[in-house]
């Protein structure tokens, strides 16, 4: 597993009355936290503390994420974490998730849009003045738009996400 904040994985399993949306980064098993500029991809190794081991991310996971081994569940894999809002995007648009959803937020950061950029405004000023129905197609930018920092708040101003979690 390499010591990156920016790559990350997420699945669906389906209950009878919601889906669930397991969103994982993997930068939440590397030490120190990466804290860099959002266009910095990786925590430099020489940063690096403490990789988790392989065992410790399936004891992690078994432990505190229950998955279910009986049946495989849909997932995604990206490099970008705000790729997670056009995965979940998709999978609406497919019928594969229902809106709202629950999302079990696995991670570092909280990705709601912490930082010094004025992501936070687009948000508030832009992205919310806009009707229900045309908030999904958002602007992506590091500095004035959704991104990995805050890609939760534009799935939230969706409508999309009833109940968030963390579990850290």
């Amino acid at each position: 597993m390499a010591a990156t904040n920016a790559s990350s994985e997420t699945a669906i399993s389906q209950s009878s009355s919601m889906h669930t949306v397991l969103d994982i980064d993997l930068d939440f098993f590397v030490w120190p936290p990466y804290t860099g500029p959002l266009n910095h991809e990786r925590l430099p190794d020489s940063e690096c503390t403490h990789l988790s081991s392989e065992d410790d991310v399936r004891c992690f996971l078994e432990e505190r994420c229950h998955p279910g081994r009986e049946a495989p569940i849909p997932g995604q894999r990206f490099t970008q974490h705000e790729d997670a809002f056009r995965v979940w995007r998709r999978w609406l648009l497919e019928k594969k998730l229902s809106s709202p959803f629950r999302v079990i937020h696995v991670d570092a950061h909280a990705d709601l849009g912490a930082g010094m950029n004025l992501s936070c405004y687009y948000i508030e000023t832009e992205l919310l003045a806009l009707p229900l129905e045309s908030r999904s197609q958002p602007r992506f930018a590091v500095d004035n738009g959704l991104n990995s920092s805050n890609y939760l708040l534009g799935a939230i101003a969706n409508r999309w996400i009833d109940h968030l979690s963390s579990r850290g």
